[in-house]
């Protein structure tokens, strides 16, 4: 957890000159980016070669149900993942990719069940845990989703931030727009939100947003 001490004094006007605007937030974006994590919406962007396993066939049928998710032939994805894991239970990947089709189809269940698996599989898996959170604050679970997050966080805290640094600014936003729906004291949340913003042109609403940080500090 990231904890910031300062005082901003500044007159109201003065932070809708968006060079003097841009002064603040620079000076604020070391400090808070690396705070939150990932997307809104369960799209994997694991690559077929994360998918370790020592059996050829296998890694195969995983790097085919890739393929056939990334064209949205979601049919063709899971039959492939399944022959995968039928060769090779042990592919966590294969599991979180059949539970972010599930998700997509609302099936809530049977994608909570999948992101477990991949958990059970590989304790260390980040995106399991993020995504298994959507699913359990789909459900009105909130503090299972929190306890879900915060190890997503624990176990991967970088994974926004590299959102933001490659210019992937509208996934930026959706993944800083989770903590706070999930905590509205967030402080931490709410600078990146309002950096991503600014940096996106949408200067009114970083400006809100901003405020709103300081608020919370």
């Amino acid at each position: 957890m990231i904890t910031l001490v300062f005082k901003v004094t500044f007159h109201p006007s003065s932070v809708q000159q968006k060079p003097l605007f841009r002064l603040l937030f620079a000076s604020f974006a070391f400090l808070v980016l690396a705070a939150p994590t990932i997307t809104n919406f369960p799209v994997s962007k694991l690559l077929a070669e994360t998918a370790i396993s020592q059996d050829l066939e296998a890694a195969s049928f995983f790097q085919q149900g890739v393929m056939r998710y990334n064209r949205k032939d979601l049919q063709g994805a899971e039959y492939a993942f399944r022959q995968a894991l039928q060769r090779d239970p042990n592919l966590g990947a294969a599991r979180n990719y059949l539970g972010n089709m599930f998700f997509q189809e609302n099936r809530l269940d049977a994608a909570l069940q999948e992101y477990a698996e991949a958990i059970k599989v590989n304790p260390n898996f980040s995106e399991a845990y993020y995504n298994l959170e959507l699913v359990l604050h789909r459900q009105g679970e909130k503090e299972a989703a929190i306890t879900a997050y915060r190890q997503s966080l624990a176990i991967n805290p970088t994974t926004v931030a590299a959102l933001y640094e490659q210019g992937q600014l509208e996934e930026a936003i959706a993944a800083y727009q989770k903590p706070i729906n999930l905590d509205s004291s967030n402080a931490n949340a709410y600078f990146n939100l309002a950096i991503t913003l600014e940096k996106q042109g949408k200067i009114e609403p970083a400006i809100a947003t901003y405020r709103q940080a300081l608020q919370l500090c």
